[in-house]
C-alpha cells in the first residue's frame, strides 16, 4: 500500500525515525484503533526533495497511546510518492492526506540513518557537462604535452641524422676524390652508410630533405659535380652546400641551385628561426621545425706548389695518386695548385745515366706543403725562393755530388762524407749566428788580431783556419779521407 508522504518541519508528531527512506528519514503518524502500523516506504528521488545525511538513529514511539505501535520502523519498497511541501499543505487543508484512516507516513529533515538501499540519485546535466568540461581540458593538456614531447624526440633525431649524412658526403668525397651535386648527392651517401636512397632524401616523417648548392661555386673552374685530376684546381670559390631538412611540414623549396639571395638567407638563418626571404613569409611550419647542415667544402683543399730550380731542365716530375708523370714548369712560378686532403703525391726525377723517370719519394697531402727540385733532388723546402741563382745552385750541387760520392772504405780513424758534412754545416751554422749579431762579429770587448777568448771565433779559427779541422778531414793528400 502506498503511503502519503509529506516533509515536516515543526509538526507535532509522536515517533521519531532513524531509518532512511532512500536518503530520507521518516516519521511515523500513530495508527488508528484497530489498524496495523504501516512502514515506511522509501521514496524515489526528486529534485528540491533531497535531504542529506547526518546521523543514525532508531524510531521510538512516543504516543500518548502505545497500542499497537512498533518501537522500531523500518524502511521497505517499493517507495511512496513524495509531495513537495505546498503540495503537502493544499492536500493537507482540504482533508486529501486523510485516505480512509490510513496511517500518514513523514519524511522529515531531520537527521537520517544509515541508507539500507543504494541512493539511485545521478548526475544532473549541468554536472554532466562540467565534469566532461573539466576531462576536456585534462585530456587537451596531457595531448598538447606528450605531442610536443614527441615532437622534440622527432627533432633531435633529425638533427642527428643530418649530422650523419653530412659525415658521410665527405667521407665520400675524400675517398672518391668526387663532390657530388644536387642530382646525385643522396645515391652517393646512400652507399657511404649502406641505407635507401629513400632514407636519405625524406625524413622519418616522410617529408622530402632539400640539398642546396651555392649560386656562386667555383671549383675547378666550374660548379658541380667535381672530379679531381692531376692538374688540380685554382683556388676553390663559395664552395658551400646545405641539407634542409623539416619535421613538421614540407619544405617551399627543393634540391637544386637556389638564388644567390635566398642560398646566403638560408646559411645566415639562425637556430630556431626561420629564412628572411619571401620563400619562408607563408611557410606552415616554424623555426623550430627546420633543420639546416652547413657544408663548408673549401677547407677540404690543401694547396701544393712545386718549384724546379735544376740547371737540367725537365728532370722534376710528379704525379698525383698514380696518375701519370707531369714535369714541373719551369721558374719562377713553377707548379702551384690545390688537392682534396689526402691526396698522394709522388715525387720524380730522371735518371742521368739512362734518362729514366724514378719515384723517390711519396707524400700524402694533408695541409699545405712545397717542394723544390734543386741539385737533382728534391727537397722539403725553399733554400733560394723560386728564383734559382747560379751560385747556390753550383754550390749545392758540389755539396751532393760530394755527399753521394762513394764512400771510402780505408779512410782513418773512421771520417766520412757525413762527417765532414756535419762538420761543414756547423762552420757555416756558426759563421753565420756571429755574422747577425749587433755588431757584426762582435769580440765582446776582446783585443788582438786573434781573441781566442771569443767562443765565435774560437770555433770558426779551429774548424776553417789553414790546415784546421775541416783541412784536416778533407784534403786529398792528407785528410783523413785521403
Amino acid at each position: 500500500m502506498n503511503l502519503p508522504v509529506y516533509f515536516a518541519e515543526e509538526e507535532s508528531v509522536a515517533v521519531k525515525v532513524g531509518c532512511s527512506c532512500y536518503g530520507r528519514p521518516a516519521l511515523h503518524e500513530p495508527p488508528r484503533e484497530g489498524t496495523r502500523p504501516t512502514t515506511c516506504r522509501p521514496d524515489p528521488p526528486a529534485r528540491g526533495f533531497m535531504v542529506s545525511l547526518r546521523e543514525q538513529k532508531t524510531v521510538e514511539a512516543t504516543h500518548k497511546s502505545d497500542v499497537g505501535i512498533p518501537k522500531v520502523l523500518e524502511c521497505a519498497s517499493p517507495p511512496a510518492l513524495s509531495l513537495g511541501r505546498r503540495a503537502f499543505q493544499k492536500r493537507r487543508r482540504t482533508g486529501a492526506l486523510q485516505d480512509a484512516g490510513a496511517p500518514m507516513v513523514v519524511c522529515a529533515r531531520s537527521s537520517p540513518c544509515t541508507r539500507r538501499f543504494p541512493s539511485s540519485r545521478g548526475f544532473t546535466l549541468i554536472e554532466t557537462i562540467g565534469v566532461l568540461t573539466i576531462l576536456a581540458i585534462l585530456a587537451t593538456v596531457l595531448t598538447v604535452s606528450v605531442v610536443k614531447r614527441v615532437d622534440q624526440g622527432a627533432s633531435a633525431q633529425e638533427a642527428t641524422n643530418l649530422v650523419g649524412i653530412a659525415d658521410s658526403y665527405t667521407r665520400y668525397v675524400l675517398k672518391n676524390k668526387t663532390i657530388p651535386n644536387h642530382v646525385t648527392w643522396a645515391t652517393n651517401v646512400a652507399t657511404e652508410m649502406a641505407q635507401s636512397v629513400a632514407a636519405i632524401k625524406t625524413t622519418p616523417r616522410g617529408f622530402a630533405r632539400a640539398f642546396l648548392i651555392d649560386t656562386n661555386l667555383s671549383i675547378g673552374g666550374a660548379g658541380l659535380p667535381y672530379t679531381q685530376t692531376t692538374n688540380g684546381t685554382a683556388q676553390p670559390v663559395s664552395a658551400r652546400v646545405m641539407i634542409v631538412s623539416s619535421v613538421a611540414s614540407a619544405l617551399p623549396l627543393s634540391s637544386g641551385i637556389p638564388t644567390s639571395t635566398e642560398f646566403n638567407a638560408i646559411w645566415d638563418t639562425a637556430e630556431g628561426a626561420k629564412p628572411s626571404t619571401g620563400t619562408w613569409t607563408s611557410w606552415a611550419g616554424n623555426g623550430g621545425d627546420l633543420h639546416i647542415k652547413r657544408l663548408n667544402l673549401e677547407p677540404l683543399f690543401y694547396q701544393l706548389i712545386l718549384i724546379d730550380h735544376s740547371t737540367n731542365a725537365g728532370a722534376a716530375k710528379f704525379s698525383i695518386d698514380g696518375s701519370a708523370v707531369v714535369e714541373v714548369p719551369n721558374p719562377p712560378l713553377g707548379w702551384n695548385s690545390y688537392y682534396l686532403d689526402g691526396t698522394a703525391l709522388g715525387l720524380h726525377d730522371t735518371n742521368t745515366v739512362n734518362a729514366a723517370t724514378v719515384l723517390r719519394t711519396r707524400h700524402l697531402i694533408t695541409y699545405n706543403i712545397s717542394f723544390v727540385f734543386e741539385s737533382e733532388g728534391w727537397r722539403g723546402f725553399l733554400t733560394g725562393g723560386q728564383n734559382a741563382y747560379t751560385m747556390s745552385d753550383a754550390f749545392a750541387k758540389e755539396a751532393k755530388e760530394f755527399f753521394d760520392a762513394r764512400w771510402n772504405s780505408g779512410v782513418n780513424n773512421g771520417a766520412s762524407q757525413y762527417g765532414v758534412m756535419v762538420a761543414m754545416y756547423s762552420f757555416l751554422y756558426e759563421y753565420t749566428l756571429w755574422a747577425n749579431e749587433c755588431p757584426h762579429f762582435s769580440r765582446h770587448g776582446a783585443t788582438g788580431s786573434n781573441p781566442t777568448s771569443v767562443p765565435e771565433y774560437d770555433m770558426l779559427n779551429n774548424l776553417g783556419q789553414n790546415n784546421g779541422a775541416l783541412d784536416k778531414y778533407s784534403d786529398d793528400n792528407t785528410g783523413l779521407l785521403k
